[in-house]
């Protein structure tokens, strides 16, 4: 026979004791998944400024880039340099730094400017097809397919 010394907890404290454990459980889950999605969607500030190529006009004196903001903050445009490469073996063909551009050197979040280099470009021949690179603080767009006039 047991002695009535030696006794166990209730049903009811048992019961909201394990009420209470699993409640602190759900709260340290609810608190890891949700500063692990905060973190994992954050924007990272390189995709906040991205800008794209709309056109180009490449003659074998002058090449004239018209490039819009598709980002969400501001750029300077004012050091903007430019690659052209022959589309057909992807070789770099020559590289020239802008030397002007139509939008004030800041390129606001949805405008376009027109950026371009007026110098004489070294192997570009009329006729044939080349792909432009620009690369603009810290941002870079592509342009394929652009034929020399």
């Amino acid at each position: 026979m047991p002695s009535r010394r030696a006794r166990g907890i209730s049903p009811i404290v048992a019961a909201i004791l394990l009420i209470l454990v699993a409640i602190a459980g759900a709260v340290i889950v609810y608190l890891w998944l949700t500063g692990f999605a905060g973190t994992a969607t954050a924007t990272p500030a390189s995709m906040k400024a991205r800008i794209t190529i709309e056109n180009v006009n490449l003659t074998t004196d002058n090449v004239t880039l018209y490039v819009r903001n598709v980002g969400d903050t501001t750029i300077n445009v004012s050091n903007a340099a430019i690659y052209i490469y022959d589309h057909w073996s992807g070789a770099l063909v020559t590289a020239v730094t802008s030397t002007g551009n139509n939008c004030g050197d800041m390129l606001k979040p949805g405008a376009i400017c027109e950026i371009y280099a007026t110098s004489s470009l070294s192997g570009i021949t009329a006729g044939k097809y080349y792909d432009i690179k620009l690369s603009v603080a810290g941002i870079e767009a592509y342009y394929s397919g652009v034929q020399a006039s």
